[in-house]
């Protein structure tokens, strides 16, 4: 069921252009009105942004949302996929403009109860809960898919917020994922879904314009926890889970060893990858050297061989 009836041609052409130039209209428009970031002590070169406008997010999601119901599926269970998703971005925003930032256990509360809502509105309206390796289908008791689809979305949501501390990092990641996504919707002639991916890929690349290199605005948690969400249910309507893992190995790879270090650290006290600096890319950045372009260039080019061996290995089976 669609808000307005088009045929498919056109609504790809909608997609990607008017995504694009409403994203400007509003950031133009109320940049002004957006929190100014205060710097991260923590991150490397953290304390580069500080005064830049930030929660820039906020737009692009908007955006996504309200392409997403005029050209995308109006259904019950995707205008709750869309409320969810606003609403992790209006979680992330609030978090960008408080004067002392949220801490962790709070969001990441509001993360997994987010998670799990949408997990229960994806039983509800769909009957395949499985992952698969090749040929072998494993069919997961509903209690067990949700405790599996919950975790995955969750991790996502955090990973992608991970990502967002290189200038244009986490919106080029975001986007080879989706776009990757996108196409296994292609290979299984799932086209509606693609178009979905399409406009969250439209409504971030303009962002990309402002983020290059020096940047001059921030997505903030508002895109970053609102896109990790995003990519959470395209990996749900694959049909199967374990797909997170190639398709977004290098938002999972710079994200997850920071999670699993904080929780180590709180839960036994004891120090774990002492060594290593989280996220992984400030790593790469303080102990490895690489300029902001190298550890973007290369992490990039790291998922997209991941990817295309995925879809190609997929399509042949």
């Amino acid at each position: 069921m669609y808000l307005l009836n088009i045929a498919m041609p056109f609504r790809y052409i909608i997609a990607i252009l008017c995504p694009f130039v409403f994203y400007f209209i509003g950031s133009n428009s109320f940049k002004k009105f957006l929190p100014k970031d205060i710097g991260r002590n923590f991150a490397v070169e953290g304390m580069n942004s500080i005064g830049k406008p930030r929660g820039v997010g906020i737009i692009i999601i908007s955006v996504f949302i309200l392409f997403s119901i005029l050209l995308g599926f109006f259904t019950r269970e995707f205008l709750f996929y869309y409320l969810f998703v606003f609403l992790e971005m209006l979680a992330g925003f609030f978090d960008d403009k408080a004067e002392k930032p949220w801490s962790r256990s709070r969001k990441g509360l509001i993360d997994l109860f987010l998670a799990f809502l949408c997990s229960i509105v994806f039983v509800t309206y769909n009957n395949d809960y499985s992952i698969a390796l090749g040929n072998y289908v494993l069919n997961l008791p509903i209690p067990v898919f949700l405790g599996i689809a919950t975790i995955m979305i969750w991790i996502l949501i955090n990973a992608t917020n991970c990502s967002d501390g290189i200038d244009g990092f986490c919106g080029t990641l975001s986007i080879i994922s989706i776009s990757s996504i996108g196409v296994y919707f292609i290979l299984r002639k799932e086209n509606n879904m693609m178009l979905l991916a399409l406009i969250m890929i439209f409504s971030v690349l303009p962002y990309l314009w402002n983020n290059s290199e020096p940047s001059s605005i921030i997505m903030g948690d508002a895109g970053s926890r609102g896109i990790g969400f995003f990519i959470g249910i395209l990996i749900l309507k694959t049909g199967n889970l374990l797909l997170f893992i190639p398709l977004c190995f290098v938002l999972l790879f710079d994200g997850i060893p920071g999670i699993i270090k904080i929780a180590v650290i709180r839960i036994f006290k004891i120090k774990f990858l002492k060594n290593i600096r989280t996220p992984i890319h400030d790593h790469f950045r303080n102990n490895k050297n690489w300029s902001n372009s190298q550890t973007s260039f290369r992490f990039s080019i790291i998922q997209i061989i991941i990817s295309a061996l995925t879809l190609f290995l997929l399509s042949s089976v």
